[in-house]
């Protein structure tokens, strides 16, 4: 009886081990103090959380990456981790150092920023959302295609690096399609002041102003325009989309432009994940979406077999994938192939989406 009862229990627990499911461990790196990494996190949670229920053998499980911890801490999690098939999160460009040091794990990147991430060409860098410059293109292919605006000023701060880059792409994309630039100039870093500069403008007559700048600075800017009675329209990346500048800029916000990443149709395309991360988290931030379709993206070329890191950085560089944000692939330097970058106008106290026709796309998709 004794034997039959040890027979039994060795038989169950093969049973048992033959149906393990292999654990694979996506990092999520940041500071959960972030608010976009926060939601990063809560959204690979979630939707390894449903898609676990479908994979018969595998799981996929996200593991917070603290880079507050330091450099050294990150580095050892992140060689000592089993199974890390790929780092993503807000990357931004003090995580610079770490990414350089680990080649072989793929890093994708929902955030705009930090545009020397996808560089040198061919490593292990993938950009899922438009990056700031791909934003700045867009818009002033915007502004003159659709909106037939001209007579442009472009200003940047020094507090970022990447807003002189986001400048040159700004006022480059302007040149090569027949308009010109009639003002370019840095601006200090924290300088709240900016009459001198805007009096200059007013009486240069320019229709638009092109500001890469943070917050508060743009916000500075759109109530001294106001105040002056420049008459030029205040556009910017999607720093300006945020309804902190509303508030702070006042009266001075109405007309200004900004672009988004974030487009009013793919609520409906994920609608039912929304309904469920909202009731867990509650709130949504624009990183949702290509956070979303990183995970997507990440269990599809597990599925396809891409079991390590360097497979699935293979997988990443032919990847062709239609997810919420639209239909993804990525250059040869990582950055993502086709952006559907949206553009929003301030009227009264919201962000009104415009909405772009058929044409309209076409016109803009023809532009230099």
């Amino acid at each position: 009886m004794r034997k039959t009862i040890i027979s039994i229990i060795i038989i169950l627990f093969f049973a048992v081990s033959g149906h393990t499911k292999d654990i694979y461990y996506i990092g999520v790196l940041g500071n959960t103090e972030n608010a976009g990494t926060q939601c990063i996190v809560n959204t690979f949670d979630l939707a390894f959380e449903q898609e676990n229920t479908k994979n018969a053998n595998f799981e996929l499980k996200s593991i917070y990456i603290n880079d507050s911890d330091g450099e050294d801490a990150v580095l050892k999690q992140i060689t000592a981790q089993n199974n890390l098939m790929a780092i993503t999160g807000d990357i931004e460009r003090k995580h610079k150092d770490i990414i350089e040091k680990i080649k072989n794990i793929p890093f994708v990147s929902v955030n705009s920023g930090f545009l020397d991430f996808t560089t040198p060409a061919g490593m292990n860098t993938f950009r899922v959302c438009p990056s700031d410059i791909d934003q700045a293109k867009q818009l002033a292919r915007f502004l003159i295609g659709v909106l037939k605006l001209g007579s442009f000023a472009v200003l940047y701060s020094l507090d970022d690096d990447d807003y002189a880059k986001q400048a040159d792409a700004f006022r480059e994309t302007v040149k090569k399609n027949g308009q010109g630039v009639m003002y370019f100039r840095e601006v200090e870093s924290g300088r709240k002041d900016f009459r001198n500069i805007l009096i200059n403008l007013r009486d240069k007559k320019v229709g638009v102003i092109f500001f890469a700048a943070g917050l508060q600075q743009m916000t500075e800017m759109a109530k001294q325009i106001k105040d002056l009675n420049v008459g030029a329209t205040l556009v910017s990346t999607d720093e300006l989309f945020q309804p902190a500048f509303i508030k702070g800029a006042k009266k001075g916000a109405e007309g200004s432009i900004a672009t988004s990443l974030t487009r009013p149709s793919w609520v409906k395309q994920i609608s039912s994940f929304l309904e469920k991360y909202e009731v867990r988290f509650k709130t949504v931030d624009s990183h949702m979406p290509f956070a979303y379709d990183t995970a997507m993206i990440i269990e599809n070329g597990i599925n396809e077999n891409n079991k390590n890191p360097q497979d699935l950085i293979n997988y990443l560089k032919k990847v062709q994938y239609k997810g919420a944000t639209g239909d993804i692939s990525f250059d040869t330097d990582g950055s993502r192939q086709e952006n559907q970058i949206c553009f929003y106008i301030i009227r009264g106290k919201s962000f009104l989406y415009r909405k772009l026709s058929v044409s309209e796309m076409d016109l803009i998709n023809k532009m230099r």
